[in-house]
C-alpha cells in the first residue's frame, strides 16, 4: 500500500479490513498478511491510517483471489474397459486454488506396480488399445498440475478394471486328410490368445458353411472325393470375433492300381503292384480264383502278395485289389505256377529191361495191363497223385510207396508209380497236388 497524508500529525498505524478480518500494522509497513482466507475466492480490503486526530477515510483495494501454488487432486476416477481394447479414465475438474489447470498426469497402478499413462488437458483420457495388458486387472490414479507447474497429491486409486478387446488368431491351425473315412478333413488348431476374456467358441468356415466348435478339434464331411478343402478358424470372445487363421486338406481319393509283375512257384504265385491309395488307408489283396488269397496294409510301395498252398503245372487266374473307404481298384492276370517233371529213374538195367510199365490204372498187376513203359532217364508231367498198391522199388534205387502219378500218355489218362521216379523240388510228394 503507499503511505498515506499524515495532515500534521504523524501516521501511528493502518488498520486493514476484510475477509471478516482486521489487521493492523505498523506506520512503516506497506504490507500486511491476511490469512484464513479460501483460496480462489475474491475479495476486497478496506485500508485507512491513523494518527494522533484518530483513523482516515478507507481505501478499498481492487479484487483480489488469494491462490496455492499446488492445487487440489481429483476427487474421484472411474475407469472403463471396452470390446475395441481402449479403457477410458475420468475424473471431475481438479480445484486449481486459485490457479489454471493446465493439464492432468495419469498412472497406470498393477499389482503395486505404477507406471504413466500420459498427459491430458480434458478430464478424460482414453488409453489406446495395447497400450495395456489385456486379462490383467489395472486401476489408475490422476494427478492435476496447475500452471506454474505443481502437481497436486494423487487421485484416490480407480475402480479395477481387465482391459479385453477380440482374441487373436488360433494358433497353429492345420487340416489334414482323413486316411480312413469318405470325403472328410480333420482341423485342429492350438487355443487363441484370449486377449482379456474367455473364448466363447470358435467358428470353423469352408465355403458358405460356419460350424460352431467348443474344443479345439473338428471333423469335417461330405466333401468330394479327391477335392482340396480350404477351412477358415476364429475364435470368439466376449468382444465379438478375431481373425482368421487358414489351412487345406484334400480328402481322400478312389484309389488307383497298376500290376508290374507275377512270379510263381510249385506251390505259389506272387504278384507285385503299385497302389496309388490317393490319401485313404488301404487293404491290398491278391486273390487267386478257386484257390485262396493274401492281403495287407498297403504301406510300402510296390506291394508284393503271394499265395501259397497251390499245385504245380496249373495257371492260375488272380485279381490284385486295392480298397479305401472310398472305393476299390482292381487288376488282374493269370499266371502259370513252376512246371514240376517227374524223372524215372531205375539203377538196375538188367531188371529194369525195357523200362518201367505205365498203367490204365493205379495198380501193380499183370504186366499185360499195361498202356506203355519208360525207361530210366524219361521225364512226364505228374497231374496229381492218389494212394494205391504199394511198390517197392529199393532194390533198384527207387523207394517204397503206395502213391501213384496220373498223367496223360499218348492222349488218355494213366498212372505211373512214385517209387520209381525221382521229382522236381526235392522228391516231396506233398508239391503235387492230390487226385
Amino acid at each position: 500500500m503507499a503511505r498515506a497524508r499524515d495532515n500534521g500529525a504523524p501516521i501511528t498505524k493502518y488498520v486493514v479490513t476484510g475477509g471478516g478480518q482486521t489487521v493492523t500494522v505498523g506506520a512503516n509497513q506497506r504490507t500486511a498478511d491476511i490469512r484464513k482466507l479460501v483460496n480462489g475466492r475474491s475479495y476486497r480490503f478496506n485500508i485507512h491510517a491513523v494518527n494522533a486526530m484518530g483513523a482516515g477515510p478507507d481505501a478499498t483495494t481492487a479484487p483480489v483471489t488469494p491462490t496455492s501454488d499446488v492445487p487440489g487432486a481429483p476427487a474421484a476416477v472411474t475407469a472403463t474397459a471396452h470390446p475395441d481394447g481402449t479403457v477410458t479414465v475420468t475424473w471431475p475438474a481438479a480445484n486449481g486454488l486459485g490457479r489454471k489447470i493446465v493439464r492432468y498426469t495419469v498412472t497406470s497402478v498393477t499389482g503395486g506396480a505404477q507406471a504413466p499413462v500420459g498427459d491430458v488437458k480434458t478430464t478424460t483420457m482414453t488409453v489406446a488399445a495395447g497400450s495395456l495388458d489385456y486379462g490383467t486387472q489395472v486401476a489408475f490414479s490422476v494427478v492435476a498440475v496447475n500452471d506454474k507447474g505443481a502437481g497436486s497429491q494423487p487421485s484416490p486409486v480407480s475402480n479395477t478394471v481387465v482391459p479385453f478387446t477380440t482374441p487373436d488368431k488360433p494358433r497353429s491351425v492345420g487340416a489334414a486328410t482323413v486316411p480312413n473315412k469318405k470325403g472328410s478333413i480333420a482341423v485342429s488348431w492350438q487355443p487363441a490368445p484370449s486377449n482379456g476374456r474367455p473364448i466363447q467358441k470358435y467358428v470353423v468356415t469352408v465355403g458358405a458353411t460356419k460350424q460352431d466348435v467348443s474344443g479345439t478339434s473338428v471333423t469335417l464331411s461330405g466333401f468330394g472325393d479327391d477335392t482340396a478343402v480350404s477351412v477358415k478358424v476364429h475364435a470368439v470372445n466376449q468382444a465379438g470375433p478375431g481373425p482368421d487363421a487358414s489351412a487345406t486338406a484334400r480328402t481322400i481319393g478312389v484309389p488307383t492300381i497298376t500290376v508290374t509283375s507275377s512270379t510263381s512257384g510249385y506251390n505259389s504265385v506272387s504278384v507285385t503292384f503299385t497302389p496309388n491309395n490317393k490319401g485313404g488307408s488301404a487293404t491290398c489283396k491278391l486273390q487267386i480264383t478257386g484257390a485262396g488269397s493274401a492281403q495287407s496294409a498297403c504301406t510300402t510301395q510296390p506291394v508284393t502278395l503271394t499265395v501259397t498252398k497251390l499245385w504245380p503245372n496249373r495257371t492260375y487266374a488272380f485279381t490284385a485289389s486295392v480298397t479305401t473307404a472310398a472305393g476299390a481298384a482292381t487288376g488282374g492276370g493269370s499266371k502259370p505256377t513252376s512246371q514240376l517233371r517227374a524223372t524215372v529213374l531205375c539203377g538196375d538195367t538188367t531188371y529194369c529191361g525195357k523200362g518201367i510199365y505205365i498203367y490204365a490204372t493205379p495198380n501193380n498187376g499183370n504186366p499185360s495191363d499195361s498202356v506203355g513203359h519208360f525207361v530210366a532217364g524219361n521225364q512226364f508231367t505228374p497231374v496229381c497223385h492218389v494212394a494205391s498198391d504199394n511198390v517197392d522199388a529199393r532194390p533198384w534205387g527207387g523207394r517204397n510207396s503206395s502213391q501213384w502219378l496220373r498223367l496223360t500218355y499218348q492222349g488218355t489218362t494213366a498212372y505211373f508209380p512214385f517209387a520209381w521216379v525221382n521229382t522236381d523240388g526235392g522228391n516231396s510228394i506233398n508239391l503235387i497236388a492230390p487226385c
